[in-house]
């Protein structure tokens, strides 16, 4: 009796073995990451990997080549650009400061010429008394070397006195508190140096002139005021303008003929 016997297969195949990556794969793959990694930033400047429509060269061999965003001359010639305009504004600045400064200076030395060129704005007025007031013009008048005196103003820190000299003409000389005189030929009047030098104040006439004035002042319903100023005057009808300082800043200006008579009260606040 002849036997059969069966073959009997394995319950489980071995596995085939995975394929490998062909070539061509593993180039496509080496190529991605290259490019992956070519995207860099660095200082905030990217960098990336492009055709030549981007910005980048590809030589011979199919090398890529790559220009950093944002550099070369185009960027240096941007900052020097930036540089050069910090500057300028810089200069405006400087010259504008320079200006307003020089402005200031100006307004200055033009306050200091209203006050005969050497009144101290900060100083109190002096004594307005007429023996104060004499001895003022008499001071002026031998520094001028004039031949007499045709105003007398009360200034904060002295006197100023408008000296007439011998060739008709006149010159302000400013009297301070402690006598030093101070001449100041170029604050003169074009029309006052056409027309001649007011007439000389006669100093003795001071004391009469001084009453006058004072009532006149109280009889036009003002206050007798102290001496501010006092004059000459070629104007027609009046020889002599007295100028009487008010409580509160005001001022009384009295005008009077070769008489010492009042021709007009004008109160000036």
């Amino acid at each position: 009796m002849t036997t059969n016997k069966k073959t009997t297969a394995p319950s489980e195949t071995t596995a085939a073995p995975a394929a490998r990556p062909t070539r061509r794969l593993r180039t496509v793959l080496t190529g991605g990451i290259a490019a992956a990694a070519a995207l860099l930033v660095i200082g905030g400047s990217a960098y990336a990997l492009g055709g030549s429509d981007d910005g980048g060269d590809e030589s011979g061999d199919g090398t890529m080549t790559t220009t950093p965003a944002g550099s070369g001359s185009d960027a240096g010639s941007d900052a020097d650009d930036e540089d050069r305009d910090d500057e300028d504004d810089r200069d405006d600045e400087d010259d504008r400061d320079d200006e307003e400064d020089a402005d200031d200076q100006g307004d200055a030395d033009d306050d200091a010429d209203d006050q005969g060129g050497a009144a101290d704005q900060g100083a109190e007025r002096p004594a307005a008394d007429l023996a104060s007031l004499r001895s003022a013009a008499e001071a002026a008048q031998s520094e001028a070397s004039g031949t007499g005196v045709s105003s007398i103003d009360v200034e904060n820190g002295g006197y100023e006195v408008e000296v007439v000299l011998a060739d008709g003409t006149s010159v302000d000389v400013f009297i301070a508190q402690d006598g030093t005189a101070s001449q100041d030929r170029e604050d003169t009047d074009d029309e006052d140096d056409a027309d001649g030098a007011d007439p000389v104040l006669d100093l003795s006439q001071l004391e009469a002139l001084e009453s006058a004035a004072v009532t006149a002042s109280t009889d036009a319903g003002h206050d007798a005021g102290t001496i501010g100023a006092i004059e000459t005057s070629d104007h027609r009808g009046t020889a002599f303008e007295v100028t009487l300082l008010q409580e509160g800043g005001s001022e009384v200006e009295v005008a009077l003929d070769a008489d010492l008579a009042v021709t007009d009260v004008e109160l000036d606040r």
